[in-house]
């Protein structure tokens, strides 16, 4: 493990549970955080059944009736998107109005805000995009890589600009570990990449004092077998050489790879320049973004940290635990 002496804190923000979460209900599909503002927790044991709105700054909770399969707050406004089925719909919270309604002609797998205007969604073989502005419908984006087959897809990404997406998929490996199944697509080339990766990310860094900054993509590979490996490599480059480090060997402990541990989570601190790689035991991993050095490895969690993102407000990572 590195260094104990670093002024890292890891604290307990709220036990959603004592805030009327049925601990049942706190597992991935039934609780969803995009973002550190929110957080939604569906309730399938009272009846009838509920959905529950988290404000996480203020830890004010909001309760709804709910029957459908899936709710997504908005990352900044009160705005969420309910999922019944094939059936979507986005409603103001605040205006108890109806803003916007879709019903999908292919089962949605997956969907997730990317940003504050657009909702991605994933089915068996498409990617959408469905913006909140004006009366458009979900539009079609790229078809779904044939290595994401028979996975179970656990995130969606975009960069900042929105010029560059990735789509993360896990499923059980030939030898009966987890294996990661990840698929780059740049916007602007309409051309995907797979990549052997269980967790990915996306960063802007500012470079040499250069007037705009350069967006970074990462991601970790973990092989049946190995030890992972974190990736960390300029997207979009505009000339010049784009930035690349060596890929950075990621210590497992043994207990670790005997348990068959991976990497289930991936975020970038934009204020400390850092990614933090958080693995399903719980174990955690801070990295320098320009170098690849690991700062800090410790066990945070004996649970598993099913959802995660970053914390603008220290430069942290806000994660819940099962």
């Amino acid at each position: 493990m590195a260094s104990q002496n670093i002024p890292i804190v890891f604290q307990e923000k709220m036990n959603i549970c004592q805030m009327g979460i049925n601990s049942n209900d706190v597992k991935f599909g039934s609780v969803t955080m995009t973002s550190s503002k929110y957080l939604c927790a569906k309730d399938t044991t009272s009846n009838p059944q509920s959905l529950s709105v988290i404000d996480l700054e203020t830890r004010q909770a909001s309760k709804f009736p709910f029957a459908g399969d899936s709710a997504i707050m908005n990352p900044i406004s009160k705005i969420i998107g309910l999922r019944a089925g094939n059936k979507l719909q986005i409603f103001n919270i605040d205006l108890k109005s109806n803003m916007k309604s879709h019903e999908m002609q292919k089962p949605v797998v997956f969907w997730t805000w990317i940003n504050p205007k657009v909702i991605a969604i994933v089915t068996a073989n498409e990617c959408y995009h469905w913006s909140i502005e004006g009366g458009s419908t979900p539009t079609k984006v790229f078809d779904r890589h044939a290595s994401l087959n028979g996975c179970q897809i656990i995130n969606y990404k975009a960069s900042s600009d929105g010029k560059w997406l990735v789509v993360v998929g896990i499923k059980k490996g030939s030898q009966g570990g987890i294996a990661g199944a990840m698929q780059l697509y740049s916007m602007e080339r309409s051309v995907s990449q797979f990549l052997e990766g269980h967790a990915g990310t996306f960063v802007d860094v500012n470079m040499n004092n250069e007037p705009t900054k350069r967006t970074l993509f990462s991601f970790c590979e973990k092989k049946e077998g190995q030890n992972p490996r974190l990736f960390i490599m300029e997207v979009g480059a505009k000339g010049g050489q784009p930035f690349k480090i060596a890929p950075q060997n990621v210590p497992f402990p043994a207990q670790a790879m005997q348990q068959g541990d991976f990497p289930c989570s991936l975020t970038a601190s934009d204020k400390h320049q850092m990614i933090f790689l958080i693995t399903k035991l719980g174990y955690f991993y801070m990295f320098d973004i320009m170098t690849g050095t690991m700062i800090y490895c410790n066990r945070i969690s004996m649970d598993t940290v099913f959802a995660s993102t970053e914390d603008p407000s220290n430069g942290g990572v806000l994660g819940v635990t099962a």
